[in-house]
């Protein structure tokens, strides 16, 4: 019976060595981003809103995409875990810049010192103001 309780002690040794290595298991995920208002038009302020998961707490860069060009970024450190806003301006200055019609928003998540992303998508209008009603 010897060899038994040798081995036991021998991993349970091994066990209590591993636990001050061991970290929480990173979570990273953005999901189901919505831009509001859609459509956008002159006047309004366009938020892009993601669920984002970052667990445990460590540095991070969200970037936000129109059509694929960098549009802004938003960094921080924290842990998170629910929605996520990031305004990303006027329509009117949105428009000037990329035009009217449907376009792709995305946001990506970047990890400091890790090399995980996480992205999430959606497309999205921007449109001209509606004329006044006649009278």
């Amino acid at each position: 019976m010897r060899p038994i309780r040798g081995s036991m002690t021998a991993m349970a040794l091994a066990l209590v060595l591993a636990l001050p290595g061991c970290k929480p298991d990173l979570q990273l995920a953005a999901t189901n981003l919505q831009v509001t208002p859609d459509p956008a038009q002159p006047g309004q302020a366009v938020t892009f809103t993601f669920h984002l998961t970052i667990l445990p707490a460590q540095g991070y860069t969200v970037i936000a995409f129109i059509d694929e060009v960098e549009h802004t970024r938003v960094t921080g450190f924290s842990a998170h875990d629910g929605l996520f806003p990031v305004e990303v301006g006027a329509a009117t200055d949105l428009i000037a810049r990329y035009g009217l019609g449907t376009h792709e928003g995305a946001v990506e998540v970047r990890l400091d010192d890790r090399n995980r992303a996480a992205t999430a998508t959606r497309t999205f209008t921007l449109e001209e103001a509606p004329p006044p009603l006649q009278r």
